[in-house]
């Protein structure tokens, strides 16, 4: 397991983790904070999807601050 404990992970340190770590299957990205406030949360969908990571928000967010084309992405 691994925890990155940030205040809003950026998109180039969540690639690299993905890069260095084939072996993640799934991530759970709500833990202690609010997803859809990370300007780079729609990178981070797009670059799982492309590598087979499942994401996942088990912890709660709040969707009144998620954009359009955040919401459209994780529906695809």
């Amino acid at each position: 397991m691994i925890f990155i404990s940030e205040k809003s992970l950026s998109f180039n340190k969540f690639k690299n983790v993905i890069d260095n770590s084939p072996q993640i299957k799934f991530i759970e990205t709500s833990h202690q904070g609010e997803i859809f406030l990370n300007p780079d949360l729609l990178k981070i969908i797009k670059y799982s999807y492309e590598h087979g990571i499942t994401l996942t928000a088990d912890s709660g967010v709040n969707l009144n601050s998620a954009s359009k084309d955040v919401l459209k992405a994780l529906v695809k």
